[in-house]
């Protein structure tokens, strides 16, 4: 290279990293906003509870469902019962050995069919309680312990409930199946249709206080609906 090159070398060097200089710059990195991150987070918190509390009441709504069904399966079980009993009543009255094997036929099997579904019950009842205390240990925020906390303690109520009214009807079935043979043979006298009577009654206030619980559970469980919305 020559000399006189060298300056318009250095010359053309110097323009290229001059238009370098000025070309486009990258844009700066944006800036951090904890209050727009804030704010987003709040968000997501605000959308997640209220889909909790869109899952609550429609777990309400299908619970009042099936308590008023409940109800209505009472009433209808304690009608037959009122027949069944006031049926054999007026066979004692008027001495009518086959209306009292009518209502004892039926009996058995109103009997049968109740023992059925309070097993049922019972069983429905401890896995409501298994989900409750689970739901109860998943955490969540106060309010929502206190609810689970709350649910948990109806549960169990539920079920204790439902255990005390098995066990009752069973001790009553196994009452009235000690003492059927004797009507059956007509050796039943007086005292043993006092007897007989008085567990029929017991069976007719064992089915009304099936009533009146599904009632109080109806009242119970709209309460709460109302409380969440």
């Amino acid at each position: 290279m020559s000399l006189k090159s060298t300056p318009a070398l250095l010359l053309s060097t110097s323009l290229l990293l001059a238009a370098t200089a000025c070309g486009p710059k990258a844009p700066p990195p944006a800036p951090h906003h904890p209050a727009v991150a804030n704010h987003a987070k709040h968000n997501h918190a605000k959308n997640n509870h209220a889909a909790a509390n869109h899952a609550e009441i429609h777990k309400d709504k299908a619970q009042i469902a099936d308590d008023k069904k409940e109800i209505k399966d009472s009433k209808v079980d304690l009608r037959q019962l009122n027949d069944i009993v006031e049926d054999w009543h007026r066979g004692w009255r008027n001495k009518n050995r086959e209306v009292k094997a009518t209502a004892d036929k039926r009996l058995k099997r109103w009997i049968a069919e109740e023992l059925r579904e309070a097993n049922q019950e019972v069983q429905e009842s401890a896995k409501e309680v298994q989900g409750a205390r689970n739901e109860a240990n998943s955490g969540g925020n106060h309010a929502e312990r206190q609810d689970d906390a709350r649910d948990l303690k109806d549960d169990r109520r539920d079920l204790a409930d439902a255990k005390r009214d098995r066990a009752r009807l069973k001790q009553l079935a196994r009452e009235l199946r000690k003492i059927q043979p004797r009507f059956d043979n007509g050796e039943a006298r007086k005292p043993l249709h006092e007897k007989k009577s008085g567990l029929l009654r017991e069976l007719q206030t064992l089915a009304r206080g099936e009533v009146t619980d599904s009632q109080k559970e109806l009242r119970e469980d709209q309460q709460e609906l109302r409380e969440d919305r």
